[in-house]
């Protein structure tokens, strides 16, 4: 793969996973974005204030420090205590400013550098797919509590059910192999 249709497909599919987060977030009360599902279960304020804290670690200064910032309280991530929901998608907002800033600093020439997450190398590449894969899991679980919470009044974020075949015809003859999946979409 040509680097940069990687760096860019990096920028295109981040973008699509926020952009999912915040269409399955905004459908919630603020009382919603707070429930947890059970004991064991994270609620989507906490996933939000996690991926938050992740994100701005590992892309604040992100080629010349350590992603395992020293400010950076992980455990508190876990907790949600006086916030309030706008506090915390500020946060949200801040952190996808960062990796938005990063990832435009980056180059093709870049994809091959070394950076360090707790001590441990990476090449700029694995540091991005690891992020990536660790913000979708994520993300997956807003888009899934948030669902369960919503039932019948859950508005859908992909291609409904029942509609897949229809949405494979509109697509049939396309001929732009440059193209990125997540352009199709919503």
């Amino acid at each position: 793969m040509n680097p940069d249709t990687f760096l860019r497909d990096i920028k295109k599919q981040y973008a699509y996973y926020k952009r999912q987060a915040d269409q399955a977030m905004v459908q919630l009360t603020d009382d919603q974005f707070f429930v947890k599902a059970d004991g064991g279960s994270n609620s989507i304020a906490v996933i939000v204030k996690h991926l938050s804290g992740n994100l701005l670690s590992r892309f604040t200064d992100f080629k010349h420090a350590d992603g395992e910032k020293t400010w950076r309280d992980r455990d508190q991530e876990f907790i949600v205590g006086s916030e309030e929901r706008s506090d915390l998608l500020d946060q949200w907002e801040r952190a996808w400013q960062i990796l938005e800033e990063a990832l435009d600093s980056l180059e093709a020439k870049d994809l091959d550098g070394i950076i360090h997450i707790r001590n441990h190398p990476h090449h700029i590449s694995t540091a991005l797919l690891r992020s990536i894969t660790h913000t979708a899991s994520h993300v997956g679980q807003i888009i899934y509590a948030a669902k369960a919470m919503l039932g019948d009044s859950w508005n859908n974020l992909s291609i409904p059910v029942g509609e897949s075949e229809a949405f494979n015809q509109s697509s049939k003859g396309d001929t732009v192999h440059d193209q990125h999946y997540t352009d199709l979409l919503k």
